[in-house]
């Protein structure tokens, strides 16, 4: 009978040492017989191991944290952008309100003095009384040229008036931007914070401090502010050359009148197209098209002369137009163009972009697909600008190339190609359109 060798230990299988790794196994010396790292029992042990060897208990915590680690970053990048297009604007501001504030005090220092009695005036009475006395004994003396009431003319009242009031509203305006600033830095200010939960609520308490305490307004009325003044001091300009010549008052006049208009303009533009976007489109919207027509809408843009004034136009006119009377007139304009209600430039400009970016009338039935001309505006422009990049050639190609070439060329050329041969259009790779 053969032996079949010594026995195996019996020792505890926590006490036999494990393999460096799964795929190696023990070979018994006597019989042969394989002994698979598997086949050994291991210590009990509470952890939880997934395939791919993490630890799954400790990834989901750091998951969770990855994802408020970049909410936190999306908050703060978009809560400093906006501060730093205040500061910026406040800064520039400064820069022209006190260059601004130097050029009325060298005209306030000057006209300052028309509001009193000019001491060399009445020397140059008295001496012209002595003149006459001396020439003449039998003139009598003029005591009323010590006596006098002075009384300043109307046109020094009101070029001081002006003057004044402008240097005033510049330095007015300046004063309140440092203080602006002075809350935007409190606002940005970093304080040390339990959880980032805390400090998402914190920053949102902060943001909407500012709303409800009115600082944008604030922030967006001291333009305006530094604006009135300039056209304050155009006035008192104005006033003062109609008393002493005809031929600079008609000059300044024209050229006050050119900048006023211009500001007035570009002031109240963007309120004007909003509107009229809102009408051509209620426009296309009632109209009527036969079966057959294809209609392919054409780029609408938003007016870039964005500003507080504007915006304060903007907002006059948005409440004018609901007011009962006016509401009932222009209400189904008004309820197909719904950006009318927006209440920032920002959103305007995406609603203009998405509700212009397909064509309601006859498209659907004609070929699958939505008629996106502004994306496909925006291609070509990026097509335009980096088709002498080598680098983006290829990714250009990439995009491109999963537009239908008819669907692109319609946007680019303006004209759908009706009597073009469709199937031999659909042949030509998009890309070669735009890159060759």
């Amino acid at each position: 009978m053969q032996d079949s060798g010594p026995p195996l230990p019996q020792d505890d299988p926590a006490a036999i040492p494990l393999p460096p790794s799964p795929t190696f196994s023990m070979t018994d010396s006597a019989g042969g017989s394989r002994i698979s790292a598997a086949d050994i029992p291991l210590p009990p042990s509470n952890a939880t191991f997934s395939d791919s060897g993490e630890d799954k208990p400790s990834d989901k915590p750091g998951s969770v944290a990855d994802a408020w680690e970049i909410l936190m970053k999306a908050v703060n990048k978009y809560d400093d952008e906006m501060v730093k297009n205040w500061k910026e604007d406040i800064d520039t501001l400064l820069v022209f309100a006190g260059l601004f504030s130097a050029v009325v005090t060298a005209f306030v220092i000057e006209s300052y003095q028309w509001l009193d009695k000019d001491p060399a005036d009445t020397t140059v009475a008295l001496l012209t009384q002595i003149s006459k006395q001396l020439g003449n004994s039998s003139v009598p003396f003029d005591e009323s040229l010590s006596t006098s009431t002075f009384h300043a003319s109307a046109l020094s009242v009101r070029v001081n008036t002006f003057w004044f009031l402008s240097l005033i509203l510049s330095l007015t305006s300046g004063l309140f931007a440092l203080l602006c600033k002075q809350w935007l830095r409190e606002h940005r200010r970093d304080l040390p914070t339990n959880s980032p939960g805390e400090a998402l609520g914190l920053r949102h308490m902060r943001e909407r401090s500012l709303e409800i305490w009115g600082v944008p307004s604030f922030l967006a009325a001291l333009p305006i502010l530094l604006e009135l003044a300039l056209l304050l001091f155009f006035a008192g300009v104005v006033d003062l050359l109609w008393s002493l010549h005809h031929v600079p008052f008609i000059v300044a006049s024209i050229a006050v009148g050119i900048s006023a208009g211009m500001y007035a303009i570009t002031t109240a533009l963007p309120t004007i197209t909003v509107l009229w976007y809102a009408f051509l489109h209620a426009k296309v919207v009632f109209a009527k098209f036969k079966p057959g027509h294809i209609r392919v809408p054409p780029l609408h843009f938003v007016c870039p002369y964005k500003s507080p004034q504007a915006w304060a136009v903007y907002s006059l006119t948005r409440k004018f137009l609901y007011m009962p009377f006016i509401h009932k007139l222009a209400m189904k304009y008004i309820k197909l163009f719904h950006y009318i209600w927006m209440f920032e430039w920002q959103s305007i400009d995406l609603q203009v972009v998405r509700r212009y970016d397909t064509n309601p009338v006859g498209f659907r039935n004609f070929e699958q697909g939505e008629l996106k001309v502004h994306e496909l505006a925006g291609l070509e422009w990026a097509t335009y600008i980096f088709q002498d990049v080598p680098t983006m050639v290829p990714h250009l190609q990439s995009i491109l190339g999963t537009i239908q070439p008819t669907l692109a060329m319609t946007t680019i050329v303006r004209h759908w190609p009706l009597d073009m041969d469709r199937k031999a259009m659909s042949t030509i790779p998009v890309f070669q359109l735009y890159l060759y």
